[in-house]
């Protein structure tokens, strides 16, 4: 439990503090062993050395979770429902099989959490009482709006309706109505603000969800009318004033981190509807744009330059956070998987916008190097070959260079080497056939285009939330697009 101690609570700060102590052992054992053992899950998921363990914590984990799915009476606990929330997080590796990088796994989970939380009343604590509220009361709110947070955060990833209604709108929660995070000491970090930054940057994200992506149908007439501009706009002052307010915030330098990488991607998330608002028009008016540049005279010449400009900074943004900020062994290597999700998000948009022509040949040299440059911190922050960060690792290698392995993989997998090649690894092999050239040799100067790697025209409109779903083959996926 010291590695949680060190590592992973303070990103999933609404755990209880005397739940991991060894003096309360004995109580945490009888009154809270859900939510202890998801913390054991999660903590040696990524340990070689704790495999076994790891394996036999997760299938007592399992059999607690289906008694939740079951509804039985010892499990409805709030501790339960924070459980569910930190495996919603952190999803436990399913060896042996390809997954979507643990999006599926979270959905369900949380969406347990959610309904759980809604068994309890935990949604009763989102309105202020006359009463000061009694830390037993404290714990059922920030229960609340942590379910809230994860709901809308994997939500909004997958495209899918919201579970939970989120905090009361008549009770606008600050700082003050945590005090069990606020600092304990004048220059102490201040986990109260880090919340409320988080729920005010959230209510952003669900608010450009429910405006952009409506419905398919009024996602088409927006980008087709170009009424989105005025929406993007708006979410730019929002995210400005956003910035403004919380950039001062004291907290741990990788939690600061965390929340940039999420303001980073709410910028992306937002003007990139701009960019695939070009391509879906230009699709509607024949335009092949699997082979055909939907920016011949440079992205400056469209009428959606400087939101065009937006995306991309915002991108490249987010992967210098990664290669610069967050140390990938002492704190990448234990993020949840959301945030690799964000990065990998963001190089794939890079990709796209080069390949759509939005991206200057000239720039190309600069932007690969960035992009190698954080597929080299995922080797490093990688532990074996069954890492989130490995597995991403291989497939930008493929994506942007042609490559199906990472450089210098000396990684060691905990499962057989025929797991290892998993199909993903194997499509990676198909596509460094297609380039024809050797697979040592790094083409850093040329793109590929889609169809050389066996994209498809991008038929995105068909998934509502196309550019934003992650599934774990996103290169060659085409319904992501």
């Amino acid at each position: 439990m010291a590695l949680w101690m060190l590592l992973f609570s303070t990103i999933f700060y609404n755990m209880p503090a005397n739940v991991l102590l060894p003096q309360y052992l004995h109580e945490t054992i009888k009154h809270e062993s859900f939510l202890l053992t998801a913390a054991l899950v999660v903590a040696s998921r990524d340990r070689s050395d704790l495999a076994e363990l790891h394996q036999s914590i997760w299938a007592h984990m399992r059999h607690l979770i289906l008694d939740v799915v079951l509804g039985m009476s010892t499990i409805r606990s709030v501790g339960c429902v924070e459980g569910l929330l930190l495996l919603g997080e952190w999803t436990p590796l399913t060896l042996g099989q390809n997954d979507d990088g643990g999006e599926g796994a979270a959905w369900s989970i949380v969406g347990l959490g959610v309904r759980l939380a809604y068994l309890l009343r935990l949604e009763e604590s989102s309105f202020r009482a006359d009463k000061e509220a009694d830390p037993a009361m404290l714990r059922r709110r920030l229960a609340w709006t942590f379910t809230y947070l994860s709901d809308r955060q994997i939500s909004i990833r997958m495209g899918q309706a919201f579970w939970s209604r989120g905090p009361a709108l008549s009770a606008r929660f600050t700082a003050e109505d945590f005090p069990s995070l606020q600092p304990q000491y004048a220059s102490g970090d201040d986990f109260a603000s880090l919340l409320q930054a988080q729920v005010e940057l959230t209510t952003l994200f669900g608010n450009a969800h429910d405006i952009l992506f409506a419905s398919k149908q009024r996602t088409a007439e927006l980008m087709v009318r170009g009424d989105y501009t005025k929406y993007i706009d708006d979410a730019s002052r929002a995210i400005v004033a956003w910035d403004l307010v919380w950039t001062p915030l004291t907290a741990p330098s990788h939690l600061k981190c965390c929340l940039r990488m999420m303001e980073k991607y709410l910028r992306l998330y937002v003007n990139a509807f701009a960019f695939q608002a070009v391509l879906y028009r230009a699709s509607l008016s024949g335009t092949d744009v699997a082979r055909v540049s939907c920016f011949p005279h440079s992205a400056m010449a469209s009428p959606d330059a400087r939101m065009v400009y937006e995306a991309v900074d915002a991108a490249e943004a987010l992967l210098r956070i990664a290669i610069e900020d967050i140390g990938p062994e002492r704190h990448l290597r234990y993020m949840p998987a959301r945030f690799y999700l964000y990065e990998i998000h963001s190089a794939v948009f890079l990709y796209k916008a080069h390949a759509a022509g939005a991206i200057s040949s000239g720039k190309h040299a600069q932007t690969a190097s960035l992009v190698r440059r954080f597929i080299g911190v995922l080797e490093i922050a990688a532990t074996d070959t069954d890492h989130i960060a490995s597995k991403y690792a291989k497939l930008l290698n493929g994506l942007w260079f042609h490559k199906g392995g990472a450089r210098g993989d000396t990684t060691r997998s905990r499962g057989s080497e025929e797991r290892v090649q998993s199909d993903e690894v194997g499509n990676l092999n198909d596509f460094n056939q297609v380039d024809g050239n050797d697979e040592n040799h790094d083409d850093t100067g040329h793109l590929p285009s889609f169809d050389e790697i066996g994209l498809q025209p991008l038929d995105w409109i068909e998934s509502v939330e196309g550019l934003f779903s992650m599934p774990a083959a996103f290169p060659w996926d085409q319904s992501i697009y």
